[in-house]
């Protein structure tokens, strides 16, 4: 776990709430500017070290790296470390894979054709990455129990023409099974997700795709 030096910026604005939502709208302080690795591509937020105080972590492209930031609770976010993934990650996502309650990482590297799993420790740090093989061009994650086992799963969109989903479903210790490969309607996903559309208790992937001629939304029951 290396402390973090780049030169690359993310801005945070602090909503502040008015006096009455319907007399004006909402308004932003001025950013709030924090240095994360080279060529920022995803960003999500988690809970990493047990203070009960949301912290960050981004996808850094350009590094080959995540890094994420402790958050003190007052909007800011002051402890800075990155930890080595695979080539072009470009969205990171943060789910319990392995059910110990804290919050992990999952990587999709676009330029390697993988995802990095890695582990939290609970104490702000992660284990080092696990590499999962996952087809060409991985462009963006989503978790949900596919198989009703009570273990997480992942769903990835992969940014190809034709495009395609994969599933690697989880052990519910951190690891993921060979991804199974599911075409979808069109070209381009971008976004995926996992969802009980029916009530029936069973999750349907959704697959966002944007294409130069038209953008389409596939669901896969």
């Amino acid at each position: 776990m290396a402390p973090l030096a780049s030169p690359f910026l993310l801005a945070f604005v602090a909503l502040l709430a008015p006096s009455s939502l319907a007399q004006s709208p909402p308004s932003f302080a001025a950013p709030v500017v924090v240095p994360v690795g080279a060529a920022p591509q995803g960003l999500a937020l988690g809970e990493f070290n047990g203070d009960e105080n949301l912290d960050l972590v981004s996808a850094d492209s350009g590094a080959g790296t995540v890094t994420w930031r402790l958050g003190d609770g007052i909007g800011g976010f002051p402890s800075a470390h990155s930890a080595p993934v695979e080539i072009e990650p470009v969205d990171v996502e943060v789910a319990d894979l392995d059910g110990d309650g804290g919050a992990d990482l999952v990587v999709a590297n676009y330029s390697s054709g993988s995802l990095s799993v890695l582990l939290s420790d609970g104490n702000g740090g992660f284990a080092p990455q696990t590499s999962f093989a996952d087809g060409s061009q991985p462009a963006a994650i989503a978790f949900g129990d596919v198989n009703d086992d009570g273990a997480l799963d992942v769903a990835v969109a992969h940014y190809l023409n034709p495009g395609y989903a994969t599933v690697l479903i989880g052990d519910g210790l951190g690891g993921l099974a060979a991804p199974t490969f599911i075409p979808i309607a069109s070209d381009r996903p971008v976004e995926a997700a996992l969802r009980d559309l029916d009530g029936d208790g069973a999750v349907e992937l959704l697959v966002v795709s944007a294409h130069a001629s038209a953008s389409f939304l596939s669901v896969l029951k």
